[in-house]
């Protein structure tokens, strides 16, 4: 399936939540849009500092329901919670099929998945324990979905924070969406007008006009290729930094230690 784009379908499929298997994603806009925010492993630092961000934040996400999707065993995600209940949908998506549905990219490089906010989460993850070892670094991927399931927005992101950074901005991105929608499907009814060929001058014969210069064909551009469905991460992979190690109340507790 090629990059998803404004204006296509999402695919229904069902997915596994920490506490409960076989989810219908319909259920998730059924009522209202849904910004769908997809992510790491569970227990990957920026990950964590993404959700603890909209936990922290949580009040002001409006309009719109939140799904965060992660590629890790939804057995391992209900150890880790606990036994809580996040205020949010989690997708746990082990085998990375949806990753490799949508086309989500990976990366290697860090001159490539960094940002100034991804490197501080990284620092500061490192000197606990965390040792990615060249593993590839997924990219997030950002979805407004509309309440038939259309796509009202999609956007790839370029670096390991590419992405909302709290639910006040989840509110904006999912109201901004959704009121582009009547907009854009009035352009497309537009009928566009073809343009009239003009006439020649008065006077002037097929046989008298001017030679016509050598038509130039421009080079047509080279599409870029997709880049390559990425592997699903493995266990050891999306276990390198253990969920185990993490305390929840981090992320429950106001005012509580920042993880990034």
């Amino acid at each position: 399936m090629p990059y998803l784009e404004q204006g296509s379908m999402l695919p229904k499929f069902r997915y596994d939540a920490p506490y409960a298997a076989q989810q219908p994603i319909t259920e998730l806009y059924r009522s209202q849009p849904a910004v769908m925010v997809f992510l790491s492993n569970f227990g990957h630092p920026v990950t964590r500092a993404v959700v603890k961000d909209y936990l922290s934040t949580l009040d002001s996400l409006q309009g719109c329901s939140l799904a965060c999707v992660v590629h890790s065993r939804h057995e391992s995600v209900a150890h880790a919670l606990q036994g809580r209940e996040l205020p949010f949908t989690m997708i746990c998506d082990a085998d990375g099929e949806l990753y490799r549905h949508f086309e989500i990219p990976q990366e290697t490089s860090p001159l490539r998945y960094s940002s100034l906010r991804a490197a501080a989460i990284l620092h500061k993850a490192k000197k606990e324990g965390y040792s990615p070892k060249g593993q590839p670094q997924q990219l997030p991927l950002t979805l407004v979905v509309d309440t038939d399931g259309t796509i009202l927005f999609a956007h790839y992101g370029r670096s390991l924070t590419d992405l909302p950074e709290n639910c006040a901005a989840i509110s904006e991105l999912a109201a901004q969406a959704a009121a582009a929608r009547p907009q854009a499907e009035e352009a497309a009814e537009e009928p566009v007008e073809e343009p009239q060929a003009e006439e020649p001058a008065e006077g002037l014969q097929p046989d008298d006009a001017p030679p016509r210069p050598e038509s130039i064909v421009p080079e047509q551009e080279q599409a870029p290729a997709a880049p390559s469905a990425p592997p699903a991460e493995s266990e050891g992979a999306a276990d390198k930094y253990k969920t185990e190690q993490f305390t929840l109340e981090s992320f429950f507790q106001q005012g509580s230690q920042d993880r990034e």
